[in-house]
């Protein structure tokens, strides 16, 4: 009834009482496919509210064939699972590779996987309530004192924070290691311990020569220490901190701390 040619008994199309040659009923009646806006004639897809060819319906990003119930979305438009992930999906700070949905751990402001936050010397899994960082890398608590807390003066091993100390000589000792040393102390409470960051930039420890100090004497000593720090001390060019221990070495023409001057990629000390 459209274009007038001949039809034979199985060759035509019925709709409401009128025979169609199967050109013409497809172009008049069936779903047009969303891509190419040919009439489909097969089967279809019915996704994202449109209807598709088979063979149209395609990942957006890398054109591999999609299935029906096997695609995800996208401002409307169809992926496949590995482009949806690489494009929207965020990336983890440790392999660079996408986290899927559920999977995500945040820690210094960065998303991570949760195998792949490690301690950056011994790899030991981290958890982002109980890390130390560092610099931008993160630590577990034994690495992370043994390579940047102060060390004692006594036993030389490190002083964390939640140790208390006092300072003898300026340097700092651990309660007990100072007991043959008949000298006055500045005992290092955590009242006091603010005071000291202040004067003397965050976590750094000072030498004040051979001079120790009573508690009585801290309000005059804050300026001494700070201002005796800006003098005598180089900055790391790691960390930024003063090098007050005397264990510097030089690299590039700039000072360092021996724990600072590590590998930019691996973190592995050089």
């Amino acid at each position: 009834v459209e274009c007038g040619k001949i039809l034979t008994v199985d060759n035509f199309i019925e709709r409401l009482g009128s025979p169609y040659c199967k050109e013409d009923y497809h172009r008049l009646f069936s779903p047009k496919c969303c891509v190419c806006t040919e009439p489909i004639k097969d089967k279809a897809i019915n996704a994202l509210g449109k209807m598709w060819h088979t063979y149209c319906f395609k990942c957006t990003a890398c054109a591999c064939p999609l299935e029906e119930k096997n695609f995800y979305e996208k401002n409307g438009m169809p992926y496949c699972e590995k482009d949806y992930m690489n494009l929207f999906h965020p990336k983890c700070t440790g392999c660079g590779l996408p986290i899927a949905e559920g999977r995500q751990i945040t820690a210094m402001g960065k998303p991570w996987h949760p195998e792949c936050f490690v301690c950056t010397i011994c790899v030991k899994p981290l958890q982002p309530e109980t890390f130390k960082e560092h610099a931008g890398k993160p630590y577990c608590e034994d690495d992370y004192h043994k390579l940047f807390s102060p060390k004692c003066g006594g036993c030389q091993q490190p002083i964390t924070d939640k140790d208390e100390k006092v300072m003898v000589r300026g340097k700092p000792w651990h309660p007990g290691c100072n007991a043959a040393i008949n000298e006055p102390v500045i005992t290092v409470t955590p009242a006091v311990e603010p005071l000291l960051q202040k004067a003397t930039r965050p976590k750094v420890e000072t030498d004040i020569g051979r001079k120790s100090y009573p508690i009585d004497d801290l309000d005059s000593l804050l300026p001494l220490l700070d201002d005796f720090v800006k003098k005598s001390y180089p900055d790391c060019s790691g960390c930024k901190t003063p090098i007050t221990d005397g264990n510097k070495i030089t690299a590039m023409g700039k000072p360092w701390h021996p724990q600072c001057f590590t590998c930019d990629k691996c973190v592995r000390p050089l």
